[in-house]
């Protein structure tokens, strides 16, 4: 439930706010609270502290002062919050002093990695993608599928995306079946057919619902002409 809660503040289902900052709040507050009951501390619940603090670290650059998204290659690493990195580290320090292992280690994993890249340019992809599949073997799921893929095309491993991508289920990503035909058009993008490119972000900008998240799509669109 937690997970869920900060979910929601990290990532609003809203159509017009992606980022509820009180939310995101009250999950942390939550989970310290969790943590500061002896009987209820464990390896996932610390894990779940870091990720959450890890991902609470990134808001102030997730979100431009005209309400428009920044993707993580284009954040401000500056406004990242260290003190809160610190914090995530420590309890994931605990995490491991525990014998239970959750999918939140593994999540946890993958968000220090970007946070430890001094730029976009240095993130450790391939490490990024081992974790990515330890993940989707622990907690089989459609975006966890899709995620890899994601992976993939920053490594420009295109052969295997071309042979990935059709198999991803629009219907099991639910809300976020926009995510897949915008990866779509990035791979296409990428492998120089401009034309398939647009016609799949104008399929994104058909199925997404929140308006931050069209505006940010509709500007690769133009970024594609």
């Amino acid at each position: 439930m937690i997970y869920l809660i900060f979910n929601e503040g990290f990532h609003s289902t809203k159509r017009e706010q992606l980022v509820d900052r009180e939310l995101c709040g009250e999950a942390l507050r939550l989970n310290q609270l969790l943590l500061k009951k002896e009987m209820l501390r464990s390896g996932s619940s610390y894990a779940l502290f870091g990720l959450l603090c890890f991902h609470a670290a990134r808001l102030e650059s997730k979100v431009s002062e005209n309400n428009s998204i920044i993707d993580l290659e284009n954040q401000d690493r500056s406004l990242w919050h260290f003190p809160l990195i610190k914090i995530g580290n420590d309890s994931m320090n605990k995490a491991v002093t525990y014998p239970d292992r959750s999918k939140y280690h593994l999540e946890a994993a993958i968000a220090a990695e970007h946070l430890k890249a001094k730029s976009f340019q240095y993130t450790d992809w391939h490490a990024i993608l081992a974790l990515y599949k330890k993940l989707q073997q622990q907690n089989p799921n459609e975006l966890g599928r899709l995620n890899i893929i994601i992976v993939l095309i920053q490594l420009k491993k295109f052969d295997l995306v071309a042979g990935e991508l059709p198999l991803i289920d629009e219907s099991k990503l639910n809300q976020r079946a926009y995510l897949l035909w915008a990866t779509w058009a990035d791979f296409h993008y990428r492998t120089g057919d401009k034309e398939s490119a647009l016609r799949y972000m104008d399929k994104a900008l058909e199925t997404v619902n929140n308006v931050l998240e069209r505006n940010y799509l509709l500007k690769k669109r133009n970024d594609y002409l």
